[in-house]
């Protein structure tokens, strides 16, 4: 997977109005279709994790003669991936609610 294209904002206070980066509308489009993006990542590390869980319980026989200490490394990490979406989603949430304030800020300009 490669990185993500970031630009350097930091020292131009006028990021947004130079044409070369695009205009505020492209560059808010551009912000909604990442969210678009995080959120479907989000829901298909769920469904792995989900499906990482029903194999693990529809093998239980196997597990049986594992260690407690692998039975217990597998549930520790399926609560820290649950803990990691919880906080992800909240994170994306309010980036949405974000994203809808400056839409409505901009359609007010326009």
């Amino acid at each position: 997977m490669s990185m993500p294209n970031i630009p350097d904002i930091s020292l131009e206070k006028n990021f947004f109005l130079n044409k070369e980066n695009g205009s505020l509308e492209e560059n808010l489009q551009s912000f909604i279709k990442s969210l678009s993006k995080e959120k479907a990542a989000l829901s298909k590390l769920r469904r792995l994790e989900a499906a990482k869980i029903k194999l693990a319980v529809d093998n239980i026989d196997l597990f049986s003669t594992q260690a407690p200490d692998d039975i217990q490394t597998l549930i520790q990490s399926a609560d820290r991936i649950k803990d990691l979406i919880i906080m992800k989603e909240w994170l994306l949430k309010q980036k949405i609610q974000t994203s809808q304030m400056l839409e409505e800020k901009l359609s007010g300009l326009i």
